[in-house]
Formats: structure tokens, C-alpha cells, sequence
């Protein structure tokens, strides 16, 4: 990984594609993993000063919903309205609500894991 590619997942990928409630934690998680991996010889120092860098960026590009995937901004709609985020159907429902077309809603909300239990990714097909 070089310190360009650092810089590109914390300011460019991260916010178009990982949504959560607390971007702090992401953005600080991802870099702390960094600075680690280039202390114990796994990256470069470029790479841990990038991701120290570029930290204050990545926290700002996360919170721009200009940067945000079609299907994160209509996740982060839903759950802003009190939409269950694991209730798939829910979700398409509130977009389709908001004025989304149902065939551009379900080219970016498919049918998938929904989160990630003890044993692996939960399906909406279980129980």
C-alpha cells in the first residue's frame, strides 16, 4: 500500500462506501491500524504519516453526502427517520417513499448481508 492509496481509501473510498453512526471511530480505527502496521514493519512510514495527514480530511469527507454512494445516502435517509437499517425491505420502502425509482433503488440496495452476527454475515432470508 503506498501513501497515495492511504489517502485515496480514508478521503475517497471510505466516505463514498462505509457508513456508520460514529465516523470517528472508523476514520481513527483505520489509521491507528495503520500507524501500527508501519511501527511493527508491515508499511512504510510514508504510509503511517499519510494516514496521520489525512486524518482530518477523512473525518470531513465522511460526514459530505456528496461523496456517499446512492446506496449509503439512502440507508443514512432511512435510519435519519427511524428506519430499522436490518429491515431491507424497510429501507427500499422509504426510498421509493422519498422519490427513488424502484429499479434504481434495487440496483443500489440489493438483496445481501445485512450485518455480521457470531457466526458470520446474517441473510435476510433467516431467522
Amino acid at each position: 500500500m503506498s501513501a497515495a492509496d492511504v489517502v485515496d481509501v480514508l478521503t475517497e473510498q471510505f466516505p463514498h462506501r462505509v457508513g456508520t453512526v460514529d465516523v470517528a471511530a472508523i476514520v481513527d480505527g483505520a489509521v491507528a491500524l495503520l500507524v501500527w502496521a508501519a511501527k511493527h514493519a508491515k508499511a512504510t512510514r510514508e504510509v503511517e504519516y499519510a494516514a496521520r495527514s489525512a486524518r482530518r480530511k477523512a473525518l470531513a469527507a465522511m460526514n459530505h453526502e456528496r461523496l456517499w454512494s446512492p446506496g449509503k445516502a439512502m440507508l443514512a435517509s432511512a435510519i435519519g427517520d427511524g428506519v430499522d437499517p436490518a429491515d431491507l425491505e424497510a429501507v427500499r420502502a422509504h426510498a421509493v417513499r422519498r422519490g427513488h425509482a424502484p429499479d434504481f433503488v434495487a440496483e443500489f440496495l440489493p438483496p445481501g448481508p445485512t450485518w455480521l452476527g457470531h457466526r458470520g454475515w446474517r441473510w435476510l432470508e433467516q431467522p
